[in-house]
């Protein structure tokens, strides 16, 4: 305890030094707790239920490999499954779809799971308030109960405490609040948790024949391994599939090609995948970067502390006079020791407590890169891991930057400390040490740095394969206003219609579906008489597209025709018009105009589609998309459709008719999505953009403590000098012959510290080479900012010193001594 004191009133004596050690632990330990936290939440932390490692999720396993998570199946499924799976304890199921809801006056679109009665209590979830979905609630009615989610409740309701009993309309039917979801618990997904959450029975409303694409979970038994429930899973599935789908296989509700699918499903596997982590569809992008985020931080913290130890020995040298006589009273060399590492560790308690501050506030700025095309329910809060992680921070950092200056200690001569000779005449080899150990890192953050900034560039000057200025893209989803497939076509027509009319428009186009969502429509495809194999599943994507998309969108026909009014009603084989990678795919070295190809899984094609033109190439999922194979088909029936809308200006005033419209031709029609091009590119480019964003932050600061460090260690270093600077003045030494002194002494440091700097990025080139596109991990722009940028840090950092000791007078120096 009165080391603790001593080291108290220690920092009190100097309070500047005391807070530039804090700032910049604070900023070195809060970096590494920031991306942990992040690390954290997305991979390590189990969901908020009960006995979250018992969860698992069904999947279906296709005979090419291929996985899918919502197969289609009879309701029933999920008894029998519950029935017969004896390593599971209970299973339930979920629905996810988007609705429009009415509130206070107003209709937005919101994201809706039905869920089965069973659902909450399988998960052992307590409500916030209220109560959540039940058994009893899984039955037919004529009014159901919504459950909010608590981010909802607070985004929509003002969090207030009266909402139970209100009336939610969506989709134009009444439901009834019965209750909020807790905080921290965003169903099983990790970012994008449903707003509202109904019973299964209320999708009878929507899928009267109880056919729906469904998530299956369940609940394993204690004790049991998920490979042996998995196992079983394998073994039961085909029955269970041939009983579900056989008391609806003569159903006039059932399409022919549902039963064609009922067929073919018999032919996969399922297996069970365990989701006590939750489920995130930014997880696998994430765990790509994440080594590289984690390294950086690694090193920004290692470089922080190289640079306290710099200015703690610094420090040491001030003091080495009362060192001295503490050491001649009898003061052992290792209590001494033992208040230096006190001093760290008390400076590194303070560090973390400024860490967590930043933490806090770095939070929703590492969220603000994250994709969110909807309200983001993702939250950074630190739980006893993170608060483990900066405790181990501490006592790292605390040892770090005591280490050096504690050997420096039991290396030095009492006599020399009690002195005024010799010693001090030598250069600081260990302050050149940890100053070239600190431009090593800095070599390494400024070089990766650039890379990453110049794949960023790269990626949003990619050509796309269409024009993307002045293009408003708008997700519209009839159905969930409970528009009708039949009237969908009446309503999509006179959207367009109405959007042509609207001042600064040039152009609407309806697509199926949008780019830039880092997935879309797949389809196995081969020429005319080409059998199709298992190998061949998925291997084009496919896109509906309204008649005039093609040029709105400014895509290129470079062989053939475009798409024409009468394509709209041709028979078999269908007008189609393919992309170039389609055409050197499927008909290499041919005319593909004219040439025939057909689709389906273990048959041979037919003749479905007719080639009639050849396109540019387009980057369709995501902009490091390379030529993908793609084909159109013309149509003028859409469901759920996405507007492409050229604007000759300003697109802000565009979109905010376009909502005006959807509001007013739709019973509770908003749209899904709306942005421009440009911004969609920039949201499919988030991690990218986080990891470019902290590898400038990093690299920067790794610049200013370079500087630091420098400075710290070539004032240490005149400071040690002085009498023999004095001398070499007295005996005609000039400015030029000082400056050079210096100017080796920077030299020094710094060339090492370079060479070893980019000798370890070099070897971990394969650590960061994965999130890169189209740079070299050794890009030589890269390396050459980098050693400029040094060189720089360098120049500045040594001209202040480098003034000191020309100002040195040599009688003032010796009369000192």
């Amino acid at each position: 305890m009165r080391a603790f004191r001593y080291s108290l009133r220690t920092l009190a004596r100097n309070p500047g030094f005391s807070a530039v050690i804090i700032l910049l632990l604070a900023f070195g330990i809060g970096a590494n707790t920031l991306i942990f936290t992040a690390v954290d939440v997305l991979l390590l932390r189990d969901l908020p239920v009960d006995h979250p490692e018992q969860l698992v999720r069904m999947e279906a396993i296709y005979p090419s490999g291929f996985r899918s998570i919502i197969p289609t199946f009879p309701g029933t499924f999920q008894k029998l499954l519950a029935d017969h799976a004896q390593s599971l304890q209970s299973v339930f199921t979920a629905i996810d779809d988007e609705v429009s809801a009415e509130l206070s006056g107003r209709v937005e679109s919101v994201t809706m799971r039905m869920v089965s009665g069973n659902f909450y209590h399988a998960l052992g979830v307590r409500p916030y308030q209220g109560r959540l979905i039940a058994e009893d609630d899984d039955r037919p009615e004529t009014s159901y109960p919504v459950v909010l989610s608590y981010a909802f409740w607070q985004r929509t309701f003002g969090g207030r405490a009266n909402v139970l009993g209100e009336t939610v309309r969506l989709r134009g039917i009444s439901f009834t609040i019965v209750g909020v979801t807790p905080r921290g618990f965003h169903d099983l997904s990790l970012e994008e948790g449903p707003d509202v959450v109904v019973p299964n029975a209320a999708g009878k409303l929507w899928y009267p024949t109880g056919l729906s694409q469904t998530q299956i979970f369940a609940r394993m038994r204690p004790g049991i391994p998920i490979a042996k429930a998995s196992a079983e899973i394998e073994t039961l599935y085909p029955r269970l599939v041939d009983a579900a789908w056989s008391g609806i296989q003569t159903s006039k509700d059932m399409t022919e090609e549902a039963k064609r699918y009922a067929l073919s499903e018999k032919r996969n596997r399922a297996v069970l995948e365990p989701i006590s982590h939750g489920i995130s569809r930014l997880r696998k992008q994430f765990a790509l970067a994440v080594q590289v985020l984690m390294g950086a931080v690694g090193a920004l913290l290692l470089l922080v502390c190289a640079n306290i130890a710099g200015l703690m020995l610094a420090r040491g040298e001030a003091a080495k006079k009362e060192i001295a006589v503490r050491l001649s009273l009898g003061a052992t060399r290792f209590a001494v020791a033992s208040r230096l590492v006190m001093d760290a560790l008390l400076f590194s308690v303070l560090g973390a407590a400024g860490a967590m501050l930043f933490t806090r506030w770095g939070g929703p700025s590492l969220l603000a890169f994250l994709p969110a095309r909807r309200p983001q329910t993702l939250e950074l809060l630190p739980d006893w891991r993170v608060l483990a992680f900066a405790a181990a921070a501490c006592i790292v950092t605390a040892i770090a930057m005591s280490i050096v200056p504690a050997l420096h200690l039991f290396r030095a001569d009492l006599t020399g400390l009690m002195g005024r000779g010799g010693a001090r005449r030598r250069r600081s080899h260990l302050g050149i040490a940890l100053v070239a150990l600190q431009v090593a890192l800095s070599a390494m953050l400024l070089a990766g740095g650039g890379a990453i900034e110049r794949t960023l560039h790269q990626l949003r000057s990619a050509d796309l394969g269409l024009d993307r200025r002045n293009l408003v893209v708008m997700m519209v989803n009839p159905a969930m206003a409970g528009v009708k497939p039949a009237e969908a076509k009446d309503l999509t027509d006179q959207i367009v219609r109405r959007a042509k009319t609207l001042d600064g428009v040039e152009g609407v186009s309806v697509t199926g579906f949008p780019q830039m969502r880092g997935i879309g429509p797949k389809m196995t495809v081969a020429p005319t008489g080409v059998p199709i194999h298992d190998a061949d599943f998925l291997n084009t994507t496919f896109a509906s597209v309204s008649l005039r998309h093609l040029e709105n969108a400014g895509m290129q026909v470079v062989a053939g025709r475009g798409f024409q009014e009468a394509d709209l009603k041709a028979p078999k084989p269908l007008p189609t018009i393919v992309s170039r990678s389609f055409a050197r795919r499927f008909f290499p070295n041919v005319d593909p105009i004219g040439k025939t190809f057909g689709s389906g899984m273990n048959v041979t094609a037919g003749a479905d589609n007719e080639i009639v033109g050849v396109v540019n190439d387009i980057k369709f999922r995501s902009m490091r998309e390379e030529s993908a194979p793609m084909f159109f088909h013309v149509t003028d029936q859409f469901n759920n459709f996405s507007l492409y809308i050229r604007t000759r200006g300003a697109p802000g005033p565009v979109i905010a008719s376009l909502r005006a419209i959807l509001a007013s031709v739709g019973p509770g029609l908003a749209p899904s999505e709306a942005a421009t091009m440009e911004q969609d590119i920039e949201t499919s480019l988030w991690q990218e953009r986080l990891i470019a964003a902290l590898a400038s932050v990093f690299a920067s600061a790794s610049a200013v403590l370079v500087a630091i460090g420098l400075y710290g260690m070539l004032a240490y270093s005149i400071a040690r000098r002085t009498r023999e600077i004095g001398i070499r003045m007295a005996l005609g030494a000039g400015p030029s012959h000082l400056i050079e002194m210096i100017s080796r002494d920077v030299l020094l440091s710094v060339a090492p510290g370079l060479i070893l700097g980019l000798a370890v990025y070099a070897a971990c080139a394969r650590v960061i080479s994965p999130v890169l596109y189209g740079v070299h991990p050794m890009d030589a722009i890269s390396i050459a900012i980098a050693i400029s940028l040094i060189a720089l840090v360098s120049a500045v950092a040594g001209f202040i010193p480098a003034r000191r000791a020309i100002s040195i007078q040599p009688s003032e120096a010796l009369r000192q001594e």
